[in-house]
């Protein structure tokens, strides 16, 4: 598979590809957040998506199994300086994610814990 060019449209982080098809930024505070494609399709911040009826506990839709299973991106556009959409090979196109979103879910250890309200 050819990864697509990734946008250079942030000053707030670098984006570039891993070897194992995910997307690493590394942000302007030092912090490096690395995603998968699966990860970002299903929490993809359009309006339809966010209207699914099953989100599972962390919160993003429950994108059927077949469908999540082998998403990649066919393209990744800027949205002026403060966004990039997603061209998935599932069709989808309508979720614009802003670097802020971006930061917000970050999937590290230490950013996890972060969003886990303490009971």
């Amino acid at each position: 598979m050819t990864l697509p060019t990734l946008p250079t449209n942030s000053k707030r982080g670098k984006l570039s590809w891993t070897g194992d098809s995910k997307i690493k930024i590394e942000w302007e505070d030092g912090h490096a957040s690395l995603y998968t494609l699966t990860y970002l399709r299903r929490a993809c911040p359009c309006a339809r998506c966010k209207q699914w009826p099953k989100k599972e506990a962390d919160g993003f839709p429950a994108l059927p199994e077949a469908q999540a299973r082998n998403i990649q991106a066919n393209a990744v556009h800027p949205v002026g300086r403060y966004a990039i959409q997603f061209m998935w090979s599932d069709g989808h196109m309508t979720g614009y994610y802003p670097y802020e979103y971006l930061r917000k879910i970050c999937p590290c250890p230490e950013c996890t814990t972060k969003r886990i309200p303490l009971a």
